[in-house]
């Protein structure tokens, strides 16, 4: 009777609230299947240990170490898949605005790291998504030659009122810029198949990384602020 609640106490201790990250919907994957599973196993293993044929502690051991393995092995392995380091020229015929309506002039790119996190208003995981790349734009604020935006891609028929009142209600450090190039066209050019997308521009105007914003400390695979660094370093 006591197993379900065991599996339930372990569950809690390892989710995204006790360890306070913000996992996109993919890394909640492992709880779906991990919880029933430990159930399944957790009962045939206490049969074991009630035969004596395995100890109590082994029991304990592979219950704990079982959600630890599935949530960073099943997150990471989809940052591996999702993410991609094909190098790729960014366009230089690509027209961005500031928020006040301003071109953005890409001369201020030449020989900087440049970071762009692709959104739009329909992407309730897009904004969710923000707090992350603030604490990123936060960590690199002060080095001037690596650039963090936050790229709004306009749906067909979008107004400017509309998308700066967007900018407006969205209080974060980074600065947001948008594309001429609407949401469809520019999922099509860059082979993406939805947003948000965080896109790395290296100092020869390279794109050295595209995929997920991986800026968790559980994030191994692709992670955001190892990337920056290493470019950096080059």
């Amino acid at each position: 009777m006591y197993l379900p609640n065991i599996t339930f106490v372990i569950f809690l201790f390892y989710s995204k609230w006790i360890i306070g990250t913000e996992v996109r919907f993919y890394q909640n994957i492992p709880w779906i299947l991990i919880v029933p599973a430990m159930i399944f196993l957790g009962c045939e293993l206490r049969q074991l240990v009630d035969q004596k044929k395995i100890r109590l502690t082994l029991f304990v051991v592979i219950m704990i170490l079982l959600p630890v393995v599935a949530y960073f092995g099943t997150h990471n392995y989809f940052n591996f898949i999702y993410g991609s380091r094909k190098h790729q020229v960014f366009p230089s015929d690509l027209l961005t605005f500031h928020e006040n309506g301003e071109v953005l002039n890409r001369k201020e790119w030449e020989g900087k790291i440049v970071l762009l996190e692709a959104w739009t208003r329909t992407c309730a995981i897009c904004i969710k998504e923000m707090p992350n790349l603030n604490k990123v734009f936060l960590h690199y604020r002060n080095q001037p030659d690596i650039l963090i935006y936050s790229l709004y891609l306009p749906l067909k028929g979008d107004q400017e009122e509309v998308m700066k009142s967007w900018f407006g209600k969205l209080q974060y450090d980074f600065p947001f810029i948008y594309s001429d190039m609407d949401f469809q066209s520019f999922t099509k050019e860059f082979d993406i198949y939805g947003v948000p997308k965080t896109f790395l521009i290296d100092k020869r105007g390279k794109i050295v990384y595209k995929g997920s914003l991986n800026a968790d400390k559980t994030d191994l695979v692709y992670n955001i602020y190892r990337l920056i660094d290493a470019q950096d370093r080059e």
